[in-house]
């Protein structure tokens, strides 16, 4: 998961370096219940390059997603006051998730101050854990 999530990285902003992918396990507290239940993620957040670099870099993400057989579900500004342009994809036979998004500066719909950047969060359908509490 952190491999693609690198690799979709790479897609979004080729200009900047490489930036820290942050992996972890959660519980699903979706009122299962349940202690027993996680789900695994990685994300990265990607600012300092070019607004148009991050904008046409969402629709290489799409398109690349989208060749390696994932279901586009959305691509379009959401309904946030800032209207980020929000990318989520679903790849269920292997129970793989994304969601990305844009917030662009230039739409003077961020705070003030608040730079461009795209957020990245790939992760898992909720799985059971046999090590934890059930």
């Amino acid at each position: 998961m952190r491999a693609l999530a690198g690799r979709l990285e790479g897609l979004v902003a080729p200009s900047l370096d490489r930036q820290e992918i942050s992996a972890y396990k959660a519980p699903c507290s979706m009122g299962y219940g349940r202690s027993d239940l996680f789900s695994s993620s990685a994300s990265a957040r990607l600012q300092g390059a070019p607004e148009d670099e991050m904008e046409s870099g969402m629709t290489r993400v799409r398109d690349d997603l989208k060749e390696s057989g994932w279901e586009i579900l959305m691509f379009e500004p959401n309904n946030s006051p800032v209207q980020a342009l929000e990318l989520r994809a679903e790849k269920v036979d292997e129970g793989l998730f994304l969601r990305a998004l844009f917030t662009d500066a230039r739409t003077g719909r961020l705070p003030e101050g608040q730079e461009s950047d795209v957020y990245l969060n790939v992760f898992t359908q909720c799985w059971t854990d046999p090590d934890a509490e059930g």
